[in-house]
């Protein structure tokens, strides 16, 4: 009894640590093909360990079910142990659908015919359990099984010997698997001397020593742990295929961004959802980026596209991104090639934004430029316009002083009255720039009396000194007086 006790505690303990170890690992690197099938590994063996512990204390006629569950575990558990060491060496029978189909319907018939068979109760009813009734179907289900161990053991020391020299611990990884293997052998033939089953114990020693291989190896080292986190959480779509150009694996942004493809991972061609995404593209750089992209005849290619995703929208929805593909390599050997694509939709639109800004600010320094050179224009006009009726002042007041003649002098004041206003009307003009700015320019509504103006403005003329050649002139016809007696105009603002 005390025996029982001690592997039934010691069974416990090792699921405790095999629980653990898969409670880390499912956090960490899950994408693996390797570290998925180990973990299934795992979990047959914590509950073939665990039906193994049931078993050492209690009574099977009380727990007919747990006690059916683990023979059933037991005829699963090579199967399973024989899928992880071929994936474990990379074995091309992991991709052969035809002996995948058979290595799930030998267990699952194994399981069926165990469960339902008459001898299996009465093993537990009659028998003294564990010792097994050694019958036709109990062999057919141990040679079975002992073909998927021998397979296991096969492949795995094939895929050691090649690498001995790299990874020592490999070697004693593969050793391990003898000692399960002779274990079951020993319980087959009655020559353990012990009712208990240790093959299970003996694969927790296999599972912790292809544990510490596995991680030495890398695909649950930290560093494989922390790159298979980035590669999870980049915003960038990253496609990764083989060497024939099929799509093996894709990071979460991919999905998210193009959730209408239908991808399935090992089985669709690049080319395909380049064909796909074409459907969607709305412009590309350089002119053969898809197609380059799509061909793994070529080594890499760059380029940016815009894909509209949302095909009901005018345009405005539409992606951009930045297209690349790189080669993977491994001993100088292509292995596959590295797709990544960025979304930068949104530098795109920040460097439209500038650029409109920065034609925009174009505009305003051509129109400050230009309101500049008008308002020099127009204070160059105004000088000269303000010289005239100075001078005109300036000679009338002259010729005033220098007679006696009333009737002169009047004609001079007259003159020298309608010179001012002249010049009232010319500081008004120049005021009134700081009117039109500010948006308050008001025009006077008076009649207006064209002969009276073309006669003031004779005047004036001809009293300023003609300079650079100068020389004035009107003609009135008889038109004028009638065209202009009824107009209305802002005189002051009229020349």
């Amino acid at each position: 009894m005390t025996f029982d006790v001690a592997f039934f505690a010691f069974s416990l303990f090792a699921c405790a640590v095999i629980i653990y170890i898969l409670t880390m690992l499912w956090f960490s690197n899950t994408r693996s093909r390797q570290l998925k099938s180990f973990l299934g590994f795992g979990a047959a063996a914590v509950l073939w360990i665990f039906f193994s512990a049931i078993s050492a204390v209690a009574d099977p006629k009380y727990f007919v079910v747990l006690y059916t569950a683990h023979t059933v575990t037991g005829c699963v558990f090579p199967y399973v142990f024989l899928w992880y060491a071929l994936d474990f060496c990379n074995s091309k029978l992991t991709h052969n659908r035809p002996f995948i189909a058979v290595l799930c319907t030998i267990p699952l018939l194994d399981a069926v015919v165990f469960a339902t068979n008459p001898w299996h109760r009465l093993m537990f009813l009659t028998y003294n359990y564990p010792d097994l009734p050694t019958g036709p179907l109990f062999w057919v289900h141990a040679i079975f099984g002992y073909i998927a161990f021998l397979m296991a053991l096969v492949t795995l020391f094939a895929y050691v010997f090649r690498r001995a020299r790299r990874t020592p611990m490999l070697v004693l990884a593969a050793f391990s698997t003898l000692f399960p293997f002779v274990l079951n052998l020993l319980l087959a033939f009655n020559m353990l001397g012990t009712r208990h089953d240790f093959t299970s114990v003996g694969f927790f020693i296999t599972f912790a020593l292809f544990f510490q291989t596995t991680y030495r190896m890398g695909p649950v080292s930290f560093k494989s742990i922390a790159l298979t986190t980035i590669f999870t959480s980049l915003s960038d779509v990253i496609l990764i295929s083989n060497a024939r150009g099929v799509i093996v694996d894709c990071n979460n942004a991919f999905r998210w961004m193009f959730p209408t493809f239908s991808l399935v991972v090992g089985k669709t061609p690049v080319a395909e959802f380049i064909s796909w995404l074409s459907g969607y593209v709305v412009d590309y750089w350089p002119d053969n980026l898809l197609r380059d992209v799509a061909d793994i005849e070529t080594d890499h290619e760059s380029g940016e596209f815009s894909v509209l995703l949302n095909q009901e929208s005018d345009g405005a929805g539409s992606l951009t991104f930045t297209l690349r593909r790189d080669l993977i390599r491994q001993s100088r050997k292509l292995s596959g090639y590295l797709i990544t694509m960025s979304n930068v939709s949104a530098y795109r639109a920040m460097i439209r934004e500038i650029n409109q800004k920065n034609e925009s600010l174009v505009e305003l320094k051509e129109l400050a430029e230009e309101a500049s050179r008008t308002k020099s224009s127009f204070l160059a006009n105004m000088s000269h316009e303000i010289r005239t009726p100075i001078n005109a002042i300036t000679g009338m007041v002259a010729i005033a002083r220098g007679t006696d003649d009333l009737a002169r002098i009047h004609d001079c004041m007259s003159k020298v009255n309608a010179a001012s206003h002249q010049l009232l009307g010319i500081i008004n003009d120049i005021l009134d720039i700081s009117k039109i700015e500010a948006g308050r320019m008001e025009l006077a509504a008076e009649e207006f009396d064209l002969p009276a103006t073309l006669s003031t403005l004779k005047a004036l003329s001809e009293s300023t000194p003609p300079r650079k050649g100068s020389n004035w002139k009107c003609h009135l016809t008889g038109v004028f007086p009638v065209l202009w007696s009824a107009t209305i105009c802002d005189c002051l603002r009229f020349f």
